[in-house]
């Protein structure tokens, strides 16, 4: 398996690739080239919620809104989530969350996620989480909202190479723990489900830059000071539609 965005192969950050034709997947006439790249991010998201299983009428848990959290809220309630709650501590993250469909969302810095979950489940936690933030004190924190036999899926890289896991909780909760790298066969759904939210999707597009700004770009994704949610690179104005 390779994938363009990691060793051996260095990017595709170039106006023209070759690529295999059995790996690409035609987008909707009325659909931007900017909204189909979220269809990578998104991947994940689908693909989580699907390792999950998450069902109708459940309640979901997303710590951490960058684009993949964002865009698991899309995920989750097409999987028929009912109630969506979404942790954060920048608040363009959660005022986007809001408008992306999030019921309730918790600034991280104010509120402890394992105070207010309870009271908006009598009691009694969440059926899943989806810890996308890969800070560990937040992995820790998103464990402890689950309800009994809950399901937490881990898709957030950490900061370090060990997290401490709460074995006494996961053992009497009997938790089911998923880890999540990337995806599989979530490219045709994605799309589908990105033509019906086109409007959505556009909040995560903040940041537009031309090839010939590339190294701008990844400096603004590495120093981001919570003002940006996705950046894209345009290889030519032709192919710019936003």
């Amino acid at each position: 398996m390779k994938f363009m965005a990691t060793p051996p192969v260095n990017g595709d950050l170039s106006e023209l690739i070759v690529y295999p034709q059995d790996f690409l997947f035609p987008i909707p006439d009325n659909m931007s080239y900017e909204i189909a790249t979220l269809n990578e991010p998104f991947s994940v998201s689908i693909h989580t919620a699907q390792l999950l299983d998450i069902k109708p009428g459940s309640s979901v848990f997303i710590s951490g809104g960058g684009p993949v959290g964002l865009l698991a809220i899309l995920a989750a309630r097409t999987f028929g989530a009912k109630q969506i709650i979404v942790s954060d501590t920048q608040a363009l993250r959660l005022s986007t969350a809001k408008k992306m469909g999030a019921d309730r969302v918790i600034n991280a810095l104010e509120e402890d996620p394992r105070d207010v979950i309870p009271t908006l489940t009598n009691g009694e936690g969440v059926d899943f989480v989806i810890e996308a933030s890969g800070n560990p004190k937040a992995e820790r924190t998103a464990l402890r909202t689950l309800k009994r036999g809950g399901k937490l899926a881990y898709i957030g890289v950490p900061t370090t190479d060990a997290v401490p896991l709460d074995i006494l909780f996961m053992t009497d909760h009997e938790t089911q723990v998923f880890g999540v790298f990337r995806y599989a066969n979530t490219y045709a759904l994605g799309l589908e489900i990105l033509e019906k939210n086109m409007a959505l999707a556009e909040n995560l597009l903040t940041d537009f830059y031309p090839l010939s700004e590339t190294k701008d770009a990844l400096e603004k994704t590495r120093t981001d000071k919570g003002d940006s949610l996705k950046v894209v690179i345009y290889p030519n104005e032709q192919l710019r539609h936003n």
